[in-house]
């Protein structure tokens, strides 16, 4: 399983992650976030926020982790809109309804197909 997901990893370039994040957020009309392609000790992805400021900082991936970027950067950018709509991070029943609704927009859709141009 370990070689699997590596491979899954190594057959996504980071310039196509960035694109598919791009196109979503213009699919969305949401503001672009940097996208960063860092180590995370817990997890695979992050959104660094400042709650009190509503304030979003980047979005973190860790690409060596991921056997599924696009379901990881799909969660962050739902969190992403959450935050924008009413400044809540949690792992709501919100958050679970919209991630749903996100996944049904864009999980294998035309724009899976830009992760592995």
């Amino acid at each position: 399983m370990i070689k699997l997901k590596w491979l899954l990893a190594e057959a996504l370039k980071k310039e196509n992650v960035l694109a598919f994040y791009k196109a979503i957020c213009a699919d969305s009309n949401i503001k672009l976030l940097p996208l960063k392609f860092v180590s995370i000790s817990k997890g695979i992805a992050m959104i660094v926020h400042d709650k009190k400021a509503g304030t979003m900082d980047y979005i973190g991936i860790d690409m060596n982790k991921a056997s599924d970027v696009e379901m990881a950067l799909l969660h962050e950018f739902t969190h992403q809109l959450l935050i924008l709509k009413n400044n809540d991070c949690s792992h709501s029943a919100t958050f679970r309804k919209m991630l749903n609704k996100v996944n049904d927009k864009y999980m294998y859709s035309k724009f899976t197909n830009i992760l592995y141009a």
